[in-house]
């Protein structure tokens, strides 16, 4: 029989193991929403076109992939090799791949807002440098997930931060550029009614709101992978990030 090693000091646990149980507490909840407001979406909105129809099932699909997975890899430590912490740190496909999946929710939900980008400019370089930015954070997190598979270890992952970095910044700054565009767009109609003008400021603020949400929990994904690089509190907004992206356009 194969000798478990004895568990590290609880403070290691409680910053290591606990965010990651946490995060899966919230993605679950937030998975919950996701499907309500996905129901409400289609029940609502039935004359949406086919493409925005495909992009929120795709997203549905994919996010409950990814719920998937982080369960298995929770299952995998608590269940599995119960006892065994160091199977926590020595990961598998379902924690490497986390990365990419929630790298593609966000690519999807980023196209969503850039087509009505498009619509609303029918600008090549707006929708250029759009494009851009949703493959070159796509890339970055694929990139961070590949090195992650090489490594294994999470307690290594503070060793490969360029193609991280790249993915959530590029996330975060996607994400503001979707609504500045939007914004602009929606501030050049222009209306002598001032209930439309009251539904205008709405859009904007709403819109606003969005993206600056989702860009925030890019961006403290960062700072908590920069700060803490011996810990794993980063997998707090890290687990979240896909469902918010979700939530963000259905």
């Amino acid at each position: 029989m194969a000798t478990v090693p004895a568990p590290p000091p609880l403070e290691i646990i409680e910053a290591t193991f606990g965010p990651f149980v946490t995060g899966i507490m919230m993605q679950q909840l937030l998975m919950g929403v996701v499907v309500v407001q996905v129901y409400d979406y289609y029940r609502v909105f039935t004359k949406d076109s086919t493409f925005y129809k495909s992009l929120v099932a795709l997203m549905l699909a994919v996010t409950i992939l990814q719920a998937s997975m982080d369960f298995a890899t929770l299952y995998r430590c608590t269940v599995t090799f119960y006892g065994n912490f160091d199977k926590f740190d020595d990961t598998d496909w379902s924690l490497w791949w986390e990365i990419a999946v929630t790298a593609l929710i966000g690519s999807i939900a980023q196209s969503f807002f850039l087509e009505r980008c498009w619509s609303a400019t029918k600008s090549y370089i707006v929708l250029g440098l759009g494009a851009a930015g949703i493959l070159t954070s796509l890339g970055a997190g694929i990139a961070s997930t590949i090195k992650f598979q090489m490594i294994k270890r999470l307690s290594l992952v503070p060793n490969i931060p360029e193609p991280i970095l790249v993915f959530l910044i590029g996330t975060a700054v996607v994400d503001l550029y979707i609504a500045i565009v939007l914004i602009w767009s929606i501030t050049r109609v222009k209306s002598r009614f001032r209930k439309t003008e009251t539904i205008i400021a709405r859009i904007i603020r709403l819109t606003f709101q969005t993206s600056a949400l989702t860009a925030t929990i890019a961006v403290l994904n960062v700072v908590l992978y920069l700060a803490l690089p011996g810990e794993a509190y980063h997998l707090l907004p890290q687990m979240i990030m896909g469902k918010m992206q979700v939530l963000s356009t259905a």
